[in-house]
């Protein structure tokens, strides 16, 4: 019970920092919505 508590803030801690990340960038220009949404799309696999 504890640990999946603890595993559960930890996962929200750092959600909340990936959230304001991207906020950040959004807010400075670097990246769009348009951006994180083609992002999605891609397929970045290893080509062999």
């Amino acid at each position: 019970m504890e640990t999946t508590m603890l595993n559960t803030a930890l996962a929200n801690y750092f959600a909340q920092k990936v959230d304001k990340g991207f906020d950040d960038l959004i807010s400075d220009g670097s990246i769009s919505i348009d951006t994180i949404e083609q992002w999605g799309k891609e397929h970045m696999r290893t080509p062999y």
